[in-house]
């Protein structure tokens, strides 16, 4: 699709050049500063594609940006390029001219055509979600709502935190499990997730003993407003069967109850094996819903699928946790 830019704006591919102005253009509009070792992490220096950002400019200057963060999803087991929709921004003073949309079917287009990415997957928010899939012709693959509990007098036993090569044992011998995922659950995509993150620090947690067939990975933060330790559940390596599941989630809550964690929580799609577990352990639908939704691009995109039924989804395959 074609769309009608203002007069003097073209699109463009971000070059190096940029990241000055981009950097500039997300504490103005977002009123706070982007880390830029976030940025190269998530967009340039990504294990799984170039980056995949382009930009709206106004002769020398930047009206508007959006980067998606390049993927490898696994379909029926099979890998597939995909991309993660991410950071969109335009000046306050080119609001309302359509970059976005024009910048998004620019984008689309591009790594379709030069990167054969077969679809763009991501997690908009109650703002976007509109535009979306009105705007943009996305489909919506799951409302998730956040599951939680208190940590206080919740089940629990030893637990131990895996270091990274406990971690490369569980993720390359663990079972995947059935259904297509966002992300491939590879050990290149823990590492660069988890392990290489530069800005959030997650601890992978089991129970203690060499027995030890599944793990959480977990992150813990505080809550601003009165400084309680919380904690999500962001995702599961290792054995996806419900016993073990369950055994993993009680290591959590002993970690979480050792270290003064008021709370625990997590989202994941209803097939997930470990959404049995967690209402098992009396985790309770609680608090705002998170959108997910999928764009299918290119003359193979129906081969995805998007019946729901088919795909698992957790907060690992989220831009925020």
């Amino acid at each position: 699709m074609t769309r009608q830019l203002p007069a003097g704006i073209e699109l463009s591919p971000f070059e190096e050049c940029h990241l000055p102005a981009v950097l500039q253009l997300f504490e103005r509009v977002f009123g706070a500063p982007i880390d830029e070792r976030f940025y190269r992490w998530r967009f340039l220096d990504n294990p799984f594609g170039p980056a995949m950002v382009d930009l709206a400019l106004d002769g020398e200057r930047l009206a508007a940006h959006y980067a998606v963060c390049a993927a490898r999803s696994s379909v029926g087991g099979a890998p597939v390029a995909t991309a993660q929709s991410m950071t969109t921004m335009t000046a306050p003073e080119y609001g309302g001219k359509g970059l976005f949309p024009a910048l998004a079917d620019h984008l689309y287009e591009r790594i379709a055509r030069d990167h054969d990415v077969r679809a763009v997957f991501g997690f908009p928010n109650p703002n976007s979600h509109y535009s979306f899939r009105h705007k943009l012709g996305w489909q919506d693959l799951f409302a998730l709502f956040f599951l939680r509990r208190e940590m206080a007098k919740a089940q629990a036993e030893a637990w131990q935190v895996l270091d990274a090569a406990d971690q490369q044992r569980l993720v390359t011998a663990g079972s995947p499990g059935h259904g297509s995922r966002l992300y491939e659950r590879s050990w290149a995509f823990h590492q660069w997730r988890y392990l290489n993150n530069p800005l959030e620090r997650y601890q992978v947690i089991g129970s203690a003993g060499a027995s030890c067939g599944t793990a959480c990975v977990t992150r813990v933060w505080q809550d601003g407003a009165d400084e309680t330790k919380r904690m999500d559940i962001v995702d599961f390596v290792g054995a996806q069967h419900p016993a073990e599941l369950q055994r993993a989630l009680t290591a959590v809550h002993g970690y979480a109850q050792e270290h003064d964690i008021a709370a625990a929580a997590c989202w994941l799609d209803l097939g997930h094996p470990a959404y049995r577990a967690l209402e098992r352990l009396r985790y309770r639908p609680d608090g705002p819903i998170t959108y997910c939704g999928i764009l299918q691009m290119g003359e193979h995109s129906s081969e995805l699928g998007l019946d729901p039924r088919n795909w698992r989804v957790t907060m690992g395959d989220s831009d925020v946790f």
